[in-house]
């Protein structure tokens, strides 16, 4: 590592490698909390990452902290039961957000290419229409992803990556977010289509075409378990499941989240 704490090799086989190595890189650098032959916790401003067996009384000593505003846990889910039993004090209390599966795609043999009319670029500035996606997002999902509002979360895309945009003409279609790059690697996350270009495979093109003309030659993917068959058929290959969770603030009726 060129800069930060120093992160163990086995980083490097779990699915949090990337935005561990990327925030460890930064000029201002995250911190390792704790540290064990399978397990780490990490800490990157008001973010903590997770991965492993941690013991609770050391993740409750840094979630009682007021400094705490995001919260990325991630491991395979089995490991994280105990978290919901955990009592934090003024009735703050952690619960699972939700489950996601993990994928690697390398990038494609064959060039991919799109209909005649569409195209991909980087998205730079806000618009309407960008904003309208993120909010499609959070809508199939059934939830809200984020805690933040549509301009906000592009804002935090732009710090930490860069949002694709799918266009047919002018209209655009489709977006995709490409987070924590690290060497030849990066994360890949937040890909919607409007729903009148859905069924017809533009969005592995999109993922396809984008990973081909991109810096990158390897991209992980959280996505919901439910859309297995869809990115294996895609080329994706499954890493791993993971869990994430979510801090709920009982005083303010707040969440703190990712």
């Amino acid at each position: 590592m060129d800069a930060g704490c120093q992160l163990p090799d086995w980083i490097l086989a779990t699915p949090l490698q990337l935005p561990l190595r990327y925030f460890n890189r930064q000029s201002a650098p995250g911190y390792i909390i704790n540290l064990q032959d399978d397990s780490i916790l990490y800490r990157f401003g008001n973010q903590l990452f997770g991965w492993g067996r941690i013991p609770l009384a050391i993740l409750e000593e840094e979630l009682t902290g007021e400094s705490i505003l995001s919260l990325w846990l991630m491991a395979p889910p089995e490991w994280w039961d105990p978290l919901a039993t955990l009592q934090l004090p003024g009735g703050s209390r952690l619960f699972n957000a939700g489950r996601q599966l993990m994928f690697k795609l390398n990038s494609p043999v064959a060039p991919m290419i799109l209909p005649s009319g569409f195209f991909i670029k980087q998205l730079v500035d806000y618009a309407s229409e960008i904003g309208a996606l993120f909010t499609l997002f959070e809508q199939d999902l059934d939830q809200t992803a984020s805690g933040l509002s549509a301009p906000q979360q592009f804002a935090a895309v732009q710090q930490h990556g860069s949002c694709w945009g799918l266009f047919q003409e002018q209209r655009l279609l489709g977006k995709l977010d490409l987070l924590y790059p690290v060497e030849t690697s990066c994360w890949a996350g937040g890909l919607v289509l409007d729903r009148s270009v859905r069924g017809n495979k533009m969005g592995r093109r999109f993922l396809q075409l984008l990973l081909q003309h991109s810096p990158f030659n390897r991209l992980e993917l959280q996505v919901d378990p439910s859309l297995r068959n869809y990115y294996v058929q895609a080329g994706c290959e499954p890493l791993a499941y993971i869990s994430w969770y979510q801090l709920v603030l009982a005083d303010t009726g707040r969440s703190r989240k990712r």
